[in-house]
């Protein structure tokens, strides 16, 4: 049996994301729950950081880290 859906999957970088928006989704208690390491409050220097560690990989593998938004 195939289901069809209309969901669609869109990849964004971690540059495209308002630093707000990622403080929220990473202060989710939801979120929080799978991460046992997030051990700290995210802020705007945490986020500022963070995303500059991930944007290393872009530089030097060619590929990295991205948010995914579902429909």
């Amino acid at each position: 049996m195939i289901i069809k859906s209309e969901t669609k999957l869109t990849f964004v970088r971690l540059t495209d994301i308002s630093p707000d928006e990622f403080i929220a989704h990473m202060s989710d208690m939801r979120v929080a729950e799978h991460m046992p390491l997030l051990t700290f409050k995210w802020d705007h220097d945490n986020v500022a950081k963070f995303i500059a560690t991930k944007e290393e990989c872009w530089q030097r593998d060619g590929l990295g880290h991205c948010e995914m938004y579902l429909d």
